[in-house]
């Protein structure tokens, strides 16, 4: 006889209606959301390289990066398709019957016990945030 002990904390996340049917983070997970978009960005521009052609010199004779060369970068990292580092995301049942955003900048939902739930829609709804 197999006996199988299921925690309570590892339920498979459950989602409300609203997160069901929403095209867009519901109001109480858009902080973890910016959160982690923050967190691609910071990481994609510090290893970004640009190319010739993207910068201008100023008055003073310096070098500076064009603003459309930035706001490109940003693009690339936060388009949905390919998902580059939003397809690390996840949702975990949280305390409540809310479900909770984890993966890469998230350290403090890492730490809430549970499974992770990973599905196409989440990186989408980062990309379009």
């Amino acid at each position: 006889v197999v006996v199988i002990l299921i925690s309570a904390t590892n339920v498979i996340p459950q989602y409300t209606e609203e997160e069901k049917k929403s095209q867009a983070f519901p109001d109480y997970m858009r902080c973890d959301a910016c959160k982690a978009i923050a967190h691609e960005i910071r990481g994609d521009l510090g290893k970004w390289q640009p190319t010739p052609g993207q910068h201008y010199t100023t008055r003073a004779g310096g070098r500076k990066l064009k603003m459309s060369a930035v706001l490109d970068r940003i693009h690339e990292v936060c388009h949905p398709v390919p998902y580059k580092g939003l397809g690390n995301y996840a949702v975990k049942q949280g305390e409540s019957d809310r479900v909770t955003l984890v993966g890469p900048g998230l350290p403090e939902n890492e730490k809430i016990a549970g499974l992770t739930r990973s599905e196409k829609r989440w990186p989408l709804m980062l990309g379009v945030r």
